[in-house]
């Protein structure tokens, strides 16, 4: 029973070196250009309320 908590304990601190000092492989970079300031397709009176599904008028 004390190799089973010994065997986790070794490796929760493997786990964590692993994950703090293995390189990161990911990232993300957003750029976001308007050119327009004026849309056509939307103004201040455009409702952007969406039904889904069928309605039922009784």
């Amino acid at each position: 029973m004390e190799t089973f908590f010994v065997t986790i304990i070794i490796a929760l601190i493997v786990a964590k070196f692993m994950n703090d000092y293995k390189p990161k492989i990911y990232s993300l970079n957003t750029v976001i250009s308007v050119k327009e300031e004026n849309n056509p397709l939307f103004s201040t009176g455009t409702n952007i309320a969406f039904n889904w599904g069928e309605q039922v008028m009784l």
